[in-house]
């Protein structure tokens, strides 16, 4: 009985420290960067569910938040920027355009960009987090075998 429940044991330990999957971060022309986990896109929320790490969770956030502001500054100075030359292109003489809104717009466009990178390597840094504390949960067990010898006799060790 008790090497039954020794051996149940051990193959439900065994099975819990192998079911977490590994996260990978993607990236995609159109899509942009991404969380994966088994090749299926996920989200950061998702993620943050998953990793039940608090230091983790406020690198995810932090990357959330750095994307959401960056995408939309990058959003309204790429409009901005794109509407001034689109006025300068029509050589409609009633509209004039205003380079000083122009180069604000592309200032903005840039800005937000370097805003959305630094989200992505934070993502990236919160990934990487996580499949460091999981390789290191699951361990990796290399056994190491020896022949030892006692008043009891001559056997093998095995050490975890």
């Amino acid at each position: 009985m008790k090497n039954q429940l020794l051996v149940f044991s051990f193959l439900l330990a065994s099975l819990s420290c192998f079911s977490q999957s590994p996260l990978s971060i993607e990236k995609d022309f159109w899509a942009g960067t991404a969380i994966h986990q088994n090749g299926k896109k996920i989200s950061i929320e998702e993620a943050k569910k998953l990793v039940n790490n608090s230091e983790i969770e406020a690198k995810l956030n932090s990357a959330l938040t750095n994307r959401l502001i960056g995408g939309i500054v990058s959003n309204v100075g790429a409009f901005t920027f794109g509407y001034t030359l689109g006025l300068s292109i029509s050589n409609n003489p009633q509209m004039k355009p205003n380079w000083t809104v122009g180069g604000m717009g592309a200032a903005g466009m840039i800005i937000g960009l370097i805003i959305q990178g630094n989200g992505n390597k934070q993502m990236k840094e919160a990934v990487d987090s996580y499949n460091a504390s999981i390789s290191k949960s699951t361990g990796s067990i290399d056994p190491e075998f020896s022949v030892t010898s006692s008043e009891n006799g001559i056997g093998i060790a095995i050490r975890f």
